[in-house]
């Protein structure tokens, strides 16, 4: 996923659909968990590779997970809180992984400390799922294209309550930056996205500091605070630079919110 948009898979778009399991999810108070180190999983992806686990509920415990999760089935999720249940992705990979069609619903939990430098999506990484997200932080990550959250053209995702801060659009060798086209430092979409009741701070790129919305994506944001976002041009590149708050050039809905 880049934003040379000449080079975008053309996709069609589907309407944002989840069924009522995942839109429920968020309610899920997390009880005895079933992931900790002591549990009957001590990792997320152990978990998550178990047959017996598609498509239920997970509890996560409060405790810190040092782990790059894949996520090829359906499945839920729920932390203990976001400052409880964090998921650390150690600067070797994106936090978590969604590959396929499968329909996702996590809540409850930090994801922090992804670096996706060969791909994007340094926290959260969506190709094609069906992904709700509630409740949470996402922080401290990085990708050449949606350090914090990125959203594919055939992704569809909800955000409800969440905090996309300090995450930094770039991609280095040996400590220097070689990007030249690097767009959302918070949040990169390219396909179908809800965002309520959240905030997107502190977090950096070329193009679209906070939320990079691309050619042929579409975004509704009700109630959300976009600030304190930074896009500065240092490469010379007319195109970079552009879009401090929010950078649109798909469809995009702004209701209730400051930016």
């Amino acid at each position: 996923m880049t934003r040379r948009y000449s080079r975008l898979f053309v996709a069609l778009l589907l309407p944002l659909a989840l069924t009522a399991a995942f839109l429920s999810a968020a309610t899920i108070r997390a009880g005895s968990p079933d992931i900790c180190a002591t549990c009957t999983y001590s990792t997320i992806q152990e978990a998550l590779d178990d047959d017996a686990t598609i498509g239920t509920t997970l509890v996560l415990g409060a405790e810190t997970f040092l782990e790059n999760v894949e996520i090829t089935r359906p499945i839920i999720l729920v932390g203990a809180g976001p400052g409880l249940t964090i998921i650390d992705g150690q600067m070797i990979g994106p936090v978590i992984t969604i590959n396929g069609g499968v329909t996702v619903s996590l809540s409850g939990v930090t994801l922090q400390n992804g670096d996706a430098s060969s791909v994007d999506g340094g926290g959260v990484l969506n190709q094609g799922g069906i992904v709700s997200l509630s409740n949470s932080v996402v922080a401290n990550n990085m990708a050449p294209n949606g350090a914090g959250i990125a959203n594919d053209a055939a992704g569809q995702m909800t955000s409800d309550h969440v905090i996309v801060r300090d995450d930094v659009a770039d991609e280095l060798i040996d400590d220097i930056s070689v990007c030249s086209d690097c767009a959302g430092g918070g949040i990169l979409n390219f396909g179908v996205m809800t965002i309520t009741n959240s905030t997107v701070h502190g977090n950096s790129a070329l193009v679209g500091g906070g939320i990079e919305n691309g050619s042929l994506a579409t975004l509704i944001a009700t109630n959300i605070e976009v600030y304190g976002n930074t896009a500065v041009n240092n490469t010379g590149n007319p195109d970079d630079g552009t879009g401090g708050g929010i950078e649109n050039i798909g469809t995009f809905t702004l209701t209730n919110s400051i930016v």
